[in-house]
């Protein structure tokens, strides 16, 4: 504890810090989870810390919880930050999994068979799909 509370001695606590930073953690709340889930959970929690800290008056406390406040702020940035890079330089994240085997034998030079019809399956002597579920369903009666 005494390691924070050293480092916390150099944290701005000026009241317009501290609105700054608080300002920044409702934006990024608002951005990553109220406006997405349309619950306004996140909003109100960050808003009830704010008001239980702000009739601290000890310097050391204030610094600790402006430190903490930094620190989460750091947080919610990092992570939309990562999820946006994570969209613009690797799509593949959000594909299905037929797209990504399609992509991935693009990359290596290939392609992937297209599926053979009902009838084209038949000519070649196996069975339709359909043929196959019917079986499946009547050896489950069994």
């Amino acid at each position: 504890m005494q390691s924070i509370r050293s480092c916390a001695h150099s944290i701005d606590v000026s009241r317009v810090a501290v609105l700054s930073t608080y300002r920044g953690i409702l934006r990024q709340i608002s951005q990553q989870y109220s406006h997405r889930n349309g619950t306004m959970l996140w909003h109100s929690a960050t808003v009830a810390e704010y008001r239980k800290h702000s009739i601290e008056t000890d310097p050391a406390s204030v610094a600790v919880a402006q430190l903490n406040a930094l620190n989460l702020l750091s947080y919610l940035s990092s992570r939309r930050e990562h999820k946006r890079l994570i969209e613009e330089y690797w799509p593949a994240s959000t594909l299905t999994p037929a797209e990504k085997n399609t992509r991935t034998a693009n990359f290596v030079g290939l392609s992937m068979p297209r599926p053979l019809r009902d009838d084209e399956t038949k000519q070649g002597g196996g069975q339709t799909r359909t043929e196959m579920l019917q079986q499946e369903k009547d050896a489950l009666k069994e």
